[in-house]
């Protein structure tokens, strides 16, 4: 049973927004599962309501969807639906991740986001978590 290179990276991202569901299947059987799922489409999990990287990924969707509402509501001055930055996710997330959901137009250089953290602005954690595959 083995996956590429490209969806264990995506396993760690999936692993990390399920982090708190702990009862359901981890378990290497389980990711096999869902990379078979993501891989060719058809529905192979054979119980999906378990399956604790099926969730995770659904949970990353969910949480990447969010940060691109509230970019985009902080975009069209409407802060009261969006506080978050994007450099905030950039302090707190791998580049590749961040650039992967994010809007095109709201990609950083390594520079801006060097620059950023130079004056200051990775001093806090604003999610609330920390990335530990980095």
């Amino acid at each position: 049973m083995k996956t590429t290179s490209k969806f264990e990276r995506m396993a760690k991202v999936y692993r990390h927004f399920g982090r708190e569901l702990t009862q359901l299947d981890w378990s290497d059987e389980a990711k096999f599962e869902q990379f078979s799922f993501e891989s060719t489409g058809t529905p192979r999990l054979t119980n999906d309501c378990k399956n604790g990287w099926y969730h995770g990924k659904r949970l990353f969707t969910i949480t990447a969807a969010e940060w691109v509402e509230a970019l985009n509501a902080r975009i069209l001055g409407r802060p009261e639906f969006g506080t978050l930055t994007v450099f905030e996710l950039y302090m707190e997330y791998p580049k590749w991740l961040v650039d992967m959901v994010v809007p095109e137009r709201l990609i950083q250089s390594d520079a801006a986001i060097l620059e950023y953290r130079e004056l200051g602005g990775d001093r806090f954690s604003p999610l609330g978590m920390v990335w530990p595959y980095c």
